[in-house]
């Protein structure tokens, strides 16, 4: 078995290596790679080899490609936070690279379900409606513009634009603005919106935001603010241990899947704990 592979984007904008990344490397015994053009056959190239694991250093868009591949390899996988919300990785535990370090030398594993979409995974959430095409935007922006700035002009841009649709789950329809599904279990308060507590919760969270009155979304957001999603008459809930089959007009949509955009075919299945990826532990898994 050959010495553990860390994937990165390795040179930054002037063209040097990240110095602090070399060193953690280092000092680990891994060998740093740089992921280049191809993150799939990147990854798929690390995958065959015996390696004890691999670390995958980018945000969760990259996780998300990681974690189909690695799921499908039997390969164990770190995933270090290199993006800007890093939301997989912190969920881990693994907010930076002192804490990865530590998950290293534990040596501990755990399994994580993965949610699927009509064959494509995703590791966070998926989401129909306004913020896929909001996300293509912002992607656009960022060839021209800093990061934060092109998400708040994305934003700007299409806070306006959020056409309603309309959606049947589980026999019944909804007039919505948007649908959110979450592999697990996610908060309902500000700031706990992207947070779950146990990664390893085979469920998904499924809401929907009802655009059946005037000014829904001003609606469902005052909740939001007030505590009261949870309760809100804005948004529909519910948490399925199974399936769930969502169906829209049209034969394609749009959907974010960890923030990137992927065309769907519809009816939609959703899909808990499709399938399981194997990854290091910042400490062991509590008992159970």
């Amino acid at each position: 078995m050959t010495r553990p592979i860390a994937l990165a984007n390795a040179k930054s904008g002037n063209g040097s290596a990240d110095p602090e990344l070399e060193q953690w490397c280092a000092r680990l015994g891994i060998d740093l790679r740089d992921i280049g053009d191809d993150l799939e056959a990147a990854l798929e190239k690390a995958a065959a080899e015996d390696v004890p694991f691999v670390a995958v250093v980018g945000g969760d868009g990259t996780q998300r490609t990681a974690a189909r591949i690695f799921a499908e390899r039997g390969v164990t996988m770190l995933p270090v936070p290199g993006g800007t919300r890093n939301h997989f990785a912190k969920a881990l535990g693994l907010s930076d690279l002192d804490v990865a370090a530590t998950a290293v030398e534990s040596g501990s594993s755990r399994d994580i379900p993965l949610a699927d979409l009509n064959g494509e995974t995703f590791v966070n959430t998926a989401v129909i409606g306004w913020y896929p095409e909001m996300v293509r935007t912002r992607e656009r922006l960022r060839t021209r513009l800093p990061g934060p700035v092109a998400a708040m002009v994305a934003f700007a841009r299409h806070i306006g634009r959020m056409f309603p649709f309309e959606v049947e789950l589980a026999g019944e329809r909804h007039r919505a603005w948007m649908l959110w599904v979450g592999n697990g279990r996610f908060g309902l308060d500000p700031g706990e919106l992207a947070e779950r507590d146990d990664v390893t919760e085979q469920v998904l969270d499924v809401r929907v935001a009802l655009a059946d009155k005037k000014f829904p979304r001003t609606r469902v957001l005052w909740d939001l603010v007030r505590r009261r999603l949870a309760d809100s008459d804005h948004l529909e809930r519910f948490v399925a241990a199974g399936p769930v089959t969502a169906r829209l007009h049209g034969t394609h949509v749009a959907a974010a899947l960890d923030a990137e955009v992927v065309d769907i075919t519809t009816p939609l299945v959703f899909t808990p704990a499709a399938n399981h990826v194997r990854v290091l532990a910042a400490a062991p898994p509590a008992a159970t």
